[in-house]
């Protein structure tokens, strides 16, 4: 009698249970399969979030200025700036936008594109956030003045897609995948660029990552905009398992980040050019950074498998550059001085593994970008740097005390008499004469 009482009791509870069971199951296949009720279930939370995002303050992507932050551009040392126009993406009035400035701040040329307007109800996502939190990030700009970059973040996957604009920001073409990060193109014209694949059942040969999660891959794109091959970075590294035992979110906590394993962020492929400084490796190879395991490496895009890596001494970092003396630059988001900001720019050899050359904020402004971030080693060897978080760009001397001589502040309109700058996912300096098209009005 005791027994069924309590099965009696029981019932209910173990009612509910199957319920919520049967609730998220059906929720989850509707939501990966796009069966009904997902359309109208993602359009009213698309207006929801819409009036989330009405009365969000400070906007999307836009952060509190830095106290010594000024809007425009700073001239600190006219004589020893690389010369050049400067061509940055960031987050503006209106949106995410990219535009050209020279050396004193004034905007060239502009480009805008809302990433509605460019792929509709996009095939390649699950879930589809709403513009004005969907961000611009990697981008290369072309000597017509057509420029390509990928859409990134809020969605899922947050990887959005690639596209082509023209230098009045009309598509040329669009890729649907999730690709996502930096953009390279070689100098064959072929674009490499970050995907990634959602996995919810895992990938096979490593059992030790629990799905679902995130599969990172290496997509090499013809100029037209066709896959033409891809790379998984978690078959390159099958062979290193205790490299994916344990990653790190973004505040470097000892948690496992089991969603991204590796987080790829950037694919430089060896130039031609520069081979014969990197004789450990061939033309072609790809240079790739891996922020959820503090991770850059060398996959051999042939055997698909890499060749070289290099865990530390830097920490969520971004944008490795081959440079012409053999060495390895990049933005070390949080392996510096806190005291300092945090971050830091470190040259690497990769031979001898040393650090040897560095730039940090300790002898000014803070540097301080625990994501995103990126660098341009320049014609005069000063080093581009763009703070990303906090909407600057910053030029620097090459020198054993690096002096800043250029900055630029991507700053707001107020917000309750208080300064804001934009988020600046990109900015790389070119010369006047390699743009053509800023001499040319449109046809």
């Amino acid at each position: 009698m005791a027994r069924s009482t309590r099965i009696d009791a029981l019932a209910p509870v173990l009612f509910v249970v199957g319920l919520l069971v049967v609730a998220f199951g059906g929720g989850f296949l509707a939501a990966t399969q796009r069966l009904f009720p997902y359309e109208p279930l993602m359009r009213a939370g698309e207006a929801l979030h819409g009036a989330y995002q009405a009365y969000l303050r400070p906007p999307p992507f836009a952060r509190p200025a830095p106290p010594h932050a000024r809007q425009g551009a700073i001239v600190h040392d006219p004589g020893r700036i690389a010369p050049g126009v400067t061509f940055v993406v960031g987050y503006g009035q209106g949106g995410f936008q990219a535009f050209l400035v020279d050396r004193d701040g004034a905007v060239l040329h502009r480009w805008r594109a809302r990433f509605s307007e460019v792929f509709g109800r996009a095939p390649q996502l699950r879930w589809q956030a709403r513009d004005e939190t969907i961000a611009w990030h990697g981008a290369h700009l072309f000597q017509d003045g057509s420029i390509l970059f990928n859409f990134q973040d809020n969605s899922f996957p947050y990887g959005s897609g690639l596209v082509k604009l023209d230098r009045e920001s009309r598509a040329l073409w669009t890729l649907a995948a999730n690709t996502h990060h930096d953009v390279t193109v070689d100098e064959d014209g072929v674009i490499w660029v970050p995907a990634q694949r959602y996995c919810p059942d895992g990938v096979p040969g490593l059992a030790h990552l629990a799905p679902w999660y995130y599969e990172d891959l290496v997509l090499k794109v013809s100029p037209d905009g066709r896959v033409l091959d891809e790379i998984s970075v978690l078959g390159a590294l099958r062979d290193r398992p205790g490299l994916l035992t344990v990653t790190y979110d973004e505040d470097v906590a000892l948690r496992i980040d089991s969603r991204d394993p590796t987080h790829l962020n950037n694919v430089e492929p060896l130039p031609r050019a520069l081979a014969a400084a990197f004789p450990q490796w061939a033309p072609g190879d790809l240079l790739v950074s891996l922020r959820n395991v503090n991770t850059i490496a060398v996959i051999d895009p042939a055997s698909r498998v890499a060749k070289w890596v290099l865990n530390g001494p830097f920490a969520q970092q971004h944008d490795p550059d081959f440079l012409p003396n053999g060495h390895i630059l990049l933005f070390d988001n949080l392996g510096g001085d806190p005291a300092c900001g945090r971050s830091r720019i470190l040259e690497i050899d990769p031979v001898s593994q040393k650090i040897v050359w560095r730039y940090d904020g300790c002898a000014g402004p803070p540097l301080d970008s625990e994501r995103r971030g990126m660098l341009q080693q320049l014609a005069n060897g000063n080093v581009l740097i763009t703070e990303a978080l906090r909407g600057r760009v910053l030029e620097v001397t090459h020198e054993e005390q690096p002096t800043i001589v250029w900055e630029y502040w991507n700053g707001l309109e107020e917000l309750d008499g208080s300064g804001l700058v934009g988020v600046i996912t990109h900015a790389e300096r070119f010369r006047a004469t390699d743009l053509p098209f800023l001499q040319n009005p449109p046809s």
